[in-house]
């Protein structure tokens, strides 16, 4: 019922998102392409201007659509049952650094519109600081929440790694870095759990470890599951 109810939002989501960018591309791609022909048209004075204002208006939308990838991306680990996870926490990273980026252009751009003769007063005293203000508080709020999943996924890996007692499943996580001839802090930085969780791994004491988290292992140390863990049976009864 939960992965139900997470495919369900996820859908949501992105049916939302996928609204916002038909929007988006009607708004960057007719509207302001019909608007600026009709002011060229009705001013013929400032028909120069067309192109200059439509080629930043259409900078300012790259990011844009590159952070509803991001998020559509997000949204599909959503689905899967894998909110907070640290690619979550690197696309909201990414949504944040993008929305600071229109927030820098907003500015840039209309001054130097303003500069070439094509800015308006409206433009400068209305547009630029609405711009920036909702480029910037979109920033900050993606960046929060960059933070926030970050820390819930390294809080659900050491969660994971707690000991719960009763298992018989042991790990040989010292053979195989001795093996690969690496160190626990190289592991750590590599599959993206601290060194206190991997040392619970090492010494043996971790008795539920996710199956993304031993994915990530594998693929840093090169090996097979069999090659981690030991299936160690009770010792029979007298």
């Amino acid at each position: 019922m939960k992965h139900i109810a997470h495919k369900k939002l996820a859908g949501l989501l992105r049916i939302g998102l996928m609204i916002a960018a038909l929007v988006c591309g009607a708004i960057f791609f007719w509207f302001l392409p019909q608007l600026g022909r009709g002011i060229a048209l009705a001013d013929p004075e400032y028909a120069w201007a067309f192109w200059p204002c439509l080629i930043f208006a259409w900078l300012f939308a790259v990011p844009v659509f590159w952070a509803m990838a991001a998020l559509w991306a997000v949204f599909g680990r959503i689905g899967r049952g894998d909110a907070f996870c640290m690619e979550n926490a690197r696309a909201m990273a990414t949504v944040s650094r993008l929305a600071f980026f229109d927030a820098v252009l907003v500015p840039a751009g209309v001054i130097t519109l303003a500069l070439l003769g094509a800015g308006s007063p409206g433009m400068t005293v209305i547009a630029m600081p609405a711009g920036v203000m909702v480029c910037t508080l979109v920033g900050v709020m993606a960046m929060a929440l960059s933070r926030l999943v970050a820390d819930a996924a390294r809080l659900q890996d050491e969660s994971d790694l707690t000991v719960r007692g009763g298992s018989m499943i042991v790990f040989h996580m010292d053979v195989m870095l001795a093996r690969r001839k690496m160190s626990l802090t190289e592991l750590s930085e590599r599959v993206g759990i601290t060194i206190a969780n991997l040392s619970i791994l090492k010494t043996g004491k971790a008795r539920a470890v996710r199956l993304d988290t031993l994915n990530r292992l594998c693929a840093a140390l090169d090996c097979q599951p069999a090659d981690l863990m030991e299936f160690l049976p009770d010792p029979p009864e007298e």
